[in-house]
């Protein structure tokens, strides 16, 4: 192999130079050769870098169309990266259509690799050459899903012809708890308009809580999609399967402070309870919140409530820590070594 060329038709590739390709190739560059570094050939590296004009050229030339390299397809680069024409160009050439990732997590399809990078155009010309809307990933995840998770409301409600707008993946999230988890209110406004059930089960790091759309919201710190989800008669004390309010989703996610706030300002009970006893108190407490602590003491937080079930806390050194049934908060604080918890709490 000439290195020299090779070299030369990586640089004209990603620059869309087509004289210089065909220059290179002449020279004794390798058409299929996949760079180690890159780990891409010269049609997955036009794909991914959006020149069309290098991927027709490349293709005349023999270029394997359905090439796997990292997992992509020259299909699946160009569905994120290049355009309709791009597209086009690939499925006359016998691209597959429903081609899934290869060596990759979620096995995703080109449409659903369009929807991710929000490329409605290319979704567009995907789905009129027949991509298959019914398809799920390796996590279960539906288009819906997909479109959900990236505010491509356009295209819910073509998606959702074939597709249950209620399905859910292998955590149990749905569309609708997806899209409040990120806040994406056009999505939100699509799914409701097709009857998404808000209760359905929930996205997100507390996914396993068994929470619903208004705890993913919480959780996400998305006080407009809070708001909308209220607006549609969802309960500020909805429980999760576990009995968890969003107040205490809100105490994990993202945002804290702010979304304590903002639901404390709603009217959300400061005491309401799990199943296991666990309040929004409790968990500012493990989680070593002190401002959310404060807080929620200040609006009449009872800080005499006792751990039901063992739990684990961190020291300032990371090092982990049982709590055991029975324990206080002030147990709790004793523990994580946090003196200014510790004073919150004895305060009252």
């Amino acid at each position: 192999m000439n290195e020299k060329a090779q070299k030369a038709l990586q640089v004209a590739v990603e620059k869309g130079k087509v004289a210089e390709v065909k220059k290179a190739l002449a020279a004794g560059a390798d058409l299929h050769f996949e760079d180690p570094e890159a780990d891409w050939a010269a049609i997955h590296l036009a794909a991914v870098h959006g020149q069309t004009e290098v991927v027709k050229l490349l293709l005349s030339l023999g270029a394997k169309v359905n090439s796997v390299a990292r997992g992509f397809t020259p299909l699946h680069l160009a569905a994120q990266y290049g355009d309709p024409a791009m597209v086009t160009m690939l499925l006359k050439a016998g691209a597959d259509i429903e081609g899934r990732q290869k060596n990759a997590l979620s096995g995703e399809t080109p449409l659903a690799e369009a929807l991710e990078a929000k490329r409605i155009d290319n979704a567009e010309v995907l789905i009129k050459a027949g991509a298959n809307f019914t398809a799920r990933d390796n996590w279960n995840r539906t288009l819906v899903h997909k479109a959900a998770s990236e505010n491509v409301a356009k295209l819910i409600p073509l998606l959702a012809k074939k597709v249950d707008v209620n399905a859910v993946d292998k955590s149990g999230g749905s569309p609708l708890a997806t899209a409040a988890y990120f806040g994406h209110l056009d999505a939100m406004e699509a799914l409701l308009k097709l009857k998404a059930k808000p209760e359905v089960c929930s996205f997100g790091r507390q996914g396993d809580r068994g929470g619903a759309a208004i705890h993913c919201a919480a959780e996400g710190g998305q006080l407009k999609a809070l708001e909308r989800l209220l607006k549609a008669g969802v309960s500020l004390e909805a429980p999760s399967s576990r009995g968890e309010t969003p107040l205490v989703f809100a105490v994990r996610g993202e945002e804290p402070l702010k979304t304590v706030k903002a639901l404390l300002a709603l009217g959300a009970n400061v005491n309401a309870k799990s199943k296991k006893g666990v309040t929004a108190l409790m968990i500012a407490v493990q989680e070593g919140l002190a401002d959310v602590v404060k807080l929620l003491l200040s609006k009449g937080a009872d800080a005499t409530v006792t751990v039901k079930e063992t739990t684990a806390v961190n020291d300032p050194k990371g090092a982990m820590q049982m709590v055991y049934p029975g324990a206080t908060l002030a147990d709790m604080a004793k523990l994580m070594k946090r003196s200014d918890l510790l004073k919150l709490v004895s305060a009252k």
